[in-house]
């Protein structure tokens, strides 16, 4: 298996277990960390034998690197990915992919223009729960999906001692932040959306952040709508959901553990436990397919389009709120390509 020399640009708890999984990969080696906290890249580095960098155009430069992790606040993630690809290295991206359409528009024309490949860390597809639902739907058992509702709520938004998460320019703010995994979930049931109209208020948390409870009704193409309930206002944490479709309903909660109850208008009712699926840990399996999409030369399964979809949809729904009316799609009209 060719070997491919891995580096890790942001060295916080979220880029130490991606690289922590894909080093359990075979044919990886991870040769270099960058992160401006020296101390938190010679942490990282150090478990790998790797040398670490403060500043990650070193890092790019650093002999052999083939590929790189992205794994810093949402707001650097454009300049980082850009430079990546001007200097020939492959990039699987965090999400959400960037705070903006425009900037992720840049990212991918960059990749595209290296020839270089792309991956977005929406991992959310590879979790049991929402991994089953998506195949159970994709199997054509329940018939054509005509609606979903997400619930995702909790107390607190997780900004201390991460002040970008504040801004919801730096962090795309809770629809990009948090929910790029819903609504990349959902697109996954119902396919490309058509419109998106928003109501939002914010009640606990600091002003910066634009709202910390959302209502998003997404509109698709299929005909089926979709409602996203994001909170981060609510005494009481909940992650559930329903997928509806022309001959049965799926229904979960829980989100990380419990039961899948999948009903039909014409046979009994059927539980799944999440105990029951049994698959690779998720992390590692969105790193290992980012990894041998580069060894073997093929697609990556979660592309830089599949990322800007997704912060196309929160974008639209902060727009939605802005302007108190729905907000078409694609966000396409006058974004920058040049790079």
């Amino acid at each position: 298996m060719k070997e491919v020399k891995i580096g890790l640009i942001g060295c916080g708890g979220m880029g130490a277990g991606l690289v922590k999984r894909v080093a359990t990969v075979d044919g990886v080696k991870i040769v270099a960390t960058a992160d401006p906290d020296a101390e938190a890249g010679e942490r990282v580095a150090k478990e790998f034998g790797a040398k670490a960098y403060t500043d990650y155009a070193d890092l790019l430069r650093h002999p052999g690197v083939e590929a790189v992790i992205v794994a810093s606040p949402p707001f650097a993630h454009a300049e980082e990915t850009i430079a990546a690809a001007q200097a020939g290295k492959h990039v699987f991206c965090e999400k959400p992919m960037a705070p903006t359409v425009a900037e992720c528009e840049q990212m991918i024309a960059a990749c595209e223009k290296a020839g270089v490949k792309l991956m977005i860390g929406q991992v959310l597809r590879y979790y049991p729960n929402w991994w089953k639902i998506i195949s159970l739907v994709r199997s054509g058992d329940f018939g054509q999906p005509i609606g979903v509702v997400v619930t995702r709520i909790g107390g607190g938004f997780g900004a201390a001692n991460r002040p970008w998460r504040e801004s919801k320019e730096q962090s795309g703010g809770l629809l990009m932040e948090i929910n790029a995994h819903e609504l990349d979930f959902m697109r996954c049931i119902c396919g490309e959306a058509d419109s998106v109209f928003a109501n939002m208020g914010l009640w606990r948390q600091p002003k910066t952040i634009l709202a910390d409870q959302c209502f998003v009704m997404i509109h698709y193409r299929s005909g089926a709508s979709g409602v996203l309930h994001s909170s981060h206002a609510s005494a009481l944490g909940e992650s559930s959901g329903m997928v509806l479709c022309e001959k049965g309903t799926i229904r979960y909660g829980g989100g990380f553990s419990g039961k899948i109850q999948c009903a039909w208008f014409d046979k009994d009712t059927e539980e799944i436990s999440l105990e029951d699926i049994k698959k690779e840990d998720p992390v590692r399996e969105e790193t290992r397919r980012f990894v041998e999409a580069v060894q073997k030369d093929e697609p990556v399964p979660i592309t830089g389009t599949d990322g800007k979809r997704a912060v196309e949809l929160a974008e639209a729904a902060y727009l939605s709120y802005e302007r108190g009316e729905p907000v078409k799609l694609p966000l396409t009209e006058n974004i920058d390509l040049a790079v």
